[in-house]
This record gives C-alpha cells, structure tokens and sequence, in this order.
C-alpha cells in the first residue's frame, strides 16, 4: 500500500503544492486525499490556459478504473471546483480550482513569497495537511524561528539573496510555478 510519504518521494513539489495546495484542506480531505500515486503537482497557472487566472491547479495522470472515476467525482463535489481539461493525448487530467474566499489574500502573499504573514487559518491548514509539527522547517518558514535559520547556517547559503524582505525561504519563481505543456 502507497503512503502519501511514498508518493511524495517520487515527485519534485512545487511550491504551490507545499503552500497553496492545503487552501484546500478540509475534513476529510487531507493530504492522503489528494497526494495519491497518480498526483503529479500543484500550480498556480497553465501557460495553455492563460484565461485562467488565480486559481488551484492540480494535474494528475489518469486511469480508467472505477476507483479513479470515484476519486474523480470527488474532487468535482468540492465547492471550489471550477472545470478539468485533458492533457497528454488523455493521459493526464488537469482540475481547476477556485481559490477559496478566506485564502485570497493569502494566495497573492505566496505570489509574494511573504510565508510568513499568511493567515493563522492557512497556517494551521498547511501543518495540518502536512502534518507537521512546531518542531518542523514549514513551521520555522511560517512562524520565522531559528530553526529556519540554523538551517540556512547548515547549508551555507544565503536565503536573503532569493527571499522577499523580511523572509526565511525563498520566492516562488513564477515561471516553475504555472504548468507548461507543448500541447
């Protein structure tokens, strides 16, 4: 059986999946619910659906059982939910989100790279989803303890220099934030 950690290893997240993704974090969706085998990121954008701006965008690749139309279904049930559209000759389907009402501050703050001045309510969202503790580097990046910073000091890099002014990590880069696909 796939754990959300096994899942996790085999991708390279965005930062709209660390930060964004959880703004849709409800009771009984949760990170197992939308991190399955199948998920591939999280994005803030679509190069090939410029009409589609400030929205959640999750692509996955798609698999004709019963138990991904389920899973298909669900995600159309969620309030948010805006529209999905095919890529890869089918193979991969792409769900568009609304950014939910209380979060549309907090999504122009990411944009931002400002972590650190998201809402208490996406913050708690974001460890929720996570499921992380105070002791954790996402807690450190929200909350801006030094744990974030010895952590800096380990690696001998200087976060400032990619960080927007006050920051512990460093912006989204845009560009590696919206999908990109020749279609």
């Amino acid at each position: 059986m796939n754990t959300v950690v096994d899942n996790l290893k085999k991708l390279e997240l965005t930062e709209a999946s660390r930060f964004v993704l959880p703004m849709l974090y409800a009771s009984g969706r949760n990170d197992s619910f939308f991190i399955t085998p199948l998920f591939n990121n999280c994005y803030i954008g679509d190069a090939n659906h410029q009409e589609l701006q400030n929205k959640i965008f999750l692509l996955y690749d798609y698999k004709m059982t019963i138990q991904f139309v389920k899973f298909e279904r669900s995600l159309e049930l969620i309030p948010e939910y805006n529209t999905d559209y095919d890529y890869a000759n089918e193979h991969q389907v792409m769900y568009v989100f609304d950014v939910p009402e209380e979060h549309a501050e907090d999504y122009q703050l990411f944009l931002q790279g400002k972590y650190s001045e998201f809402s208490e309510l996406l913050k708690s969202k974001i460890l929720k989803f996570w499921g992380f503790k105070e002791d954790s580097l996402f807690y450190s990046i929200l909350y801006k303890t030094e744990a974030i910073l010895r952590h800096w000091v380990a690696l001998d890099k200087d976060y400032t220099l990619t960080s927007a002014e006050g920051e512990y990590w460093p912006k989204p880069v845009l560009m590696q934030e919206n999908f990109m696909n020749p279609d």
